[in-house]
């Protein structure tokens, strides 16, 4: 400002005074209009964008790869039943992880069988993850897949081993 326009009795303002001001203007703004959205972001963790929520399927459809949580059977099938119904997955398949020979946390579909047997509309339980895909590996790594092998393999899967319940799930 022009020193012959000041009043000697008024104080004066820094020269930033009206940029920063017009930017706190603008954010107390944008908080007062919109507070739903500055919570929001606020909340989210550092280097993380928000994310959207699931959009439903506008048709039913059939998820044929499915892994719940064994530690909580039960929850983890309840867990996947109401994501169904929200996403309009009309049916889950359920399948046990795919297990190497030596893993000692390996486990099959008869940890989350009994609770998936609570929905034999919305679920079918494939298994064969601690046992089959075993065999699959170790073939792999021997390169012993040869008649024998296959005989085994398929006797293992006839006989249980990799259930499937309901046995026609279509």
């Amino acid at each position: 400002m022009d020193p012959k326009f000041r009043s000697p009795g008024i104080p004066q303002l820094p020269k930033r005074f009206g940029a920063t001001t017009l930017v706190l203007l603008t954010a107390g703004v944008f908080i007062a209009l919109f507070p739903h959205r500055a919570a929001s972001r606020s909340q989210t963790p550092a280097g993380q964008s928000p994310q959207p929520a699931p959009v439903p399927s506008s048709i039913p459809y059939i998820d044929v790869h499915t892994h719940i949580d064994p530690r909580d059977p039960d929850a983890g099938v309840e867990m996947a039943v109401k994501s169904a119904g929200a996403q309009n997955a009309a049916k889950l398949f359920l399948l046990s992880e795919p297990f190497p020979p030596d893993d000692p946390a390996r486990y099959d579909a008869d940890v989350f069988l009994a609770a998936a047997k609570k929905y034999p509309d919305k679920l079918a339980v494939l298994g064969g993850g601690a046992t089959l895909n075993a065999m699959i590996i170790e073939a792999a790594r021997t390169g012993d897949y040869g008649p024998e092998v296959k005989r085994q393999f398929k006797a293992k899967a006839e006989n249980g081993c990799a259930k499937a319940w309901p046995a026609s799930a279509s």
